[in-house]
């Protein structure tokens, strides 16, 4: 809830503020410090654009994915229900026919 995020201009993600659910984007979850200066978010992805939520962050790739990470216990990352410190990429359902 507290933590920022933003792009450098080379669309790396960089985050700070608590990393109470993983949503700096690295290790440790769960962490009781908060992490002061920016660090780069893990996984290699490069960004167009980022979007909060409520202890979660995703963002759209480069290549046009859209990636998520941090709090994921209701389901907000689209894997399920658990937390994420590393984004990973929300897999979309394709459309299904009600014939």
């Amino acid at each position: 809830r507290f933590t920022v995020c933003g792009l450098d201009s080379n669309g790396t993600a960089w985050c700070w503020g608590p990393n109470v659910f993983g949503e700096i984007g690295t290790q440790p979850v769960g962490s009781t410090s908060r992490f002061d200066t920016p660090t780069a978010v893990s996984g290699g992805f490069q960004f167009q654009s980022l979007f909060p939520g409520w202890n979660t962050y995703c963002g759209i790739t480069t290549g046009g994915g859209v990636a998520c990470w941090g709090r994921g216990v209701d389901g907000e990352l689209g894997i399920g229900n658990s937390d994420t410190s590393t984004p990973i990429i929300v897999q979309a359902l394709s459309a299904q026919s009600n014939n």
